[in-house]
């Protein structure tokens, strides 16, 4: 029976390895295409909106834009005024500057990351 859980357990390992190098691989095929996915995030733009702007203008504003946020940060940042936005990966950089040029907005930048590898 021992054996079994061993042959189980280092199956398990060696899926574990496999997933994480496939991982790494997709992140840095990202990487070498687009350029993202080691110093930010592929497909991702935060915007911060001026002062004066509510929420619910900010919702109004994506809906109008057909712009979709990042659900999972979306309550957090609006307290800030802020959104995270999708893009399409390897467009973050045009959208940044395009979303620069809205009034409504006080700044865009790259969703920025520390590093992958």
């Amino acid at each position: 029976m021992l054996f079994w859980k061993r042959i189980i357990r280092d199956l398990a390992v060696i899926a574990v390895i496999i997933i994480v190098a496939v991982s790494a691989f997709y992140v840095y095929d990202l990487y070498r295409k687009h350029g993202c996915g080691k110093t930010y995030v592929c497909g991702n733009v935060i915007v911060l909106f001026r002062d004066n702007i509510s929420k619910s203008q900010i919702v109004d504003f994506l809906r109008r834009n057909n712009l979709e946020i990042k659900p999972e940060t979306s309550g957090v940042l609006l307290e800030i005024n802020s959104v995270v936005v999708l893009v399409p990966v390897g467009q973050e950089k045009e959208w940044v500057e395009r979303l620069k040029q809205y009034p409504e907005i006080e700044n865009t930048g790259l969703n920025g990351i520390g590093h992958i590898f």
